[in-house]
């Protein structure tokens, strides 16, 4: 089991990568993501300016690149 998206910021990384309400993040760089602490812990130890997201939408698996927090102005 992933962690539930239950919310999204208009203009995030995530909602600019498809991500959507109602989605099961899995994994983050094939780090297994069940708490939002394990999400925090992941997406802060990205190193590149993207980051692999693999996503369950229903029945659904979507592997979405999602850009890091490196890539914005000012963070990190």
């Amino acid at each position: 089991m992933g962690l539930p998206v239950i919310g999204l910021f208009p203009g995030s990384n995530a909602e600019r990568a498809g991500i959507k309400l109602g989605d099961e993040i899995l994994t983050v760089n094939n780090q297994k993501i069940e708490t939002f602490e394990d999400y925090v812990n992941a997406v802060s130890n990205v190193q590149n300016l993207t980051m692999t997201v693999l996503v369950k939408r229903g029945d659904l698996l979507l592997e979405v690149e999602m850009p890091s927090n490196r890539s914005v102005p000012g963070v990190n």
